[in-house]
């Protein structure tokens, strides 16, 4: 599954995952489900039902250390609830005194794991009855996330109010048409060529704050790169087939919300310190 895809699952409100096991799964099917619960863990709400019992988990997906682990993150905040394991079903049935039968039948055993957490300090079913502005907020982000990794100017220009204004890590400062044309515009040429892929781009302990029509996130958004070097005099991309860069950055977004869609208008980079060297 491409890293745009689990990107966009990890990212929706809610996750349902219906019959895991009906199908015959792909190799890489037990590592990209940890990587999206991993994901999901302790942000967003996610259902699973399955007609498997868990222990055969580890067989069914060929992992078992990666089902353990997921297991560990769905059951920390989850609920199972099991139905069965047998109903009662009539069957008539005609004998030669003419009575009838009432017979048992194996019914399905149905593992449902619902996690709901985004936040420690939220009640347990905050993130199912949230308001929309919040869901809507985090459709938004997810679909600018996957624009910038596509490389959709496009996109990525709709997601921007026209006042928009970034600082980037060395303090410079851009607006709206500036950064689309120094920095977005030459960055997704190289990705539509084909010169230019983000291996990891990836926004963690995202948090969100919304007060009416505005709200401010911020997080840490950790990126690897390959074909390409940043000019820092000219705040431009540079493809560079021997290039590759990886780092982490600390952000806060300020979005504002028009005409029913939820607008990037202000971004400020910063690079986290490097830790302090232990005393002597």
């Amino acid at each position: 599954m491409p890293l745009n895809e689990r990107l966009l699952l990890a990212s929706v409100p809610l996750l349902i995952i219906d019959d895991l096991g009906m199908r015959k799964l792909p190799l890489t099917a037990a590592e990209e489900l940890l990587e999206i619960i991993m994901r999901r863990y302790e942000r967003a709400s996610t259902m699973l039902t399955s007609n498997r019992p868990v222990e055969d988990w580890g067989k069914l997906l060929g992992d078992a250390a990666a089902v353990s682990a997921m297991l560990d993150r769905l059951l920390h905040h989850g609920h199972v609830l099991k139905c069965g394991p047998r109903e009662l079903a009539h069957q008539n049935r005609l004998d030669a005194t003419g009575g009838g039968g009432i017979e048992e039948v194996s019914m399905r055993t149905i593992a449902i794991f619902l996690l709901i957490a985004c936040s420690w300090r939220a009640p347990m079913f905050a993130q199912v009855t949230d308001s929309s502005s919040e869901a809507e907020l985090r459709a938004a982000m997810a679909e600018r996330l996957k624009a910038s990794i596509d490389g959709d100017t496009e996109k990525i220009a709709s997601s921007l109010a026209d006042e928009y204004l970034q600082t980037d890590i060395y303090g410079y400062v851009q607006d709206k048409n500036a950064w689309l044309n120094e920095y977005f515009k030459p960055l997704a040429s190289l990705i539509k060529a084909g010169k230019f892929h983000w291996e990891v781009y990836e926004q963690k302990d995202v948090q969100l704050h919304i007060f009416g029509d505005a709200a401010v996130v911020i997080g840490s958004l950790e990126a690897k790169g390959i074909g390409a070097r940043a000019d820092r005099e000219r705040h431009t991309w540079v493809a560079d087939p021997s290039a590759s860069f990886s780092g982490t950055l600390r952000f806060t977004r300020i979005y504002i919300k028009r005409n029913g869609k939820w607008l990037l208008a202000a971004l400020h980079n910063a690079v986290p310190l490097p830790p302090n060297p232990p005393a002597k």
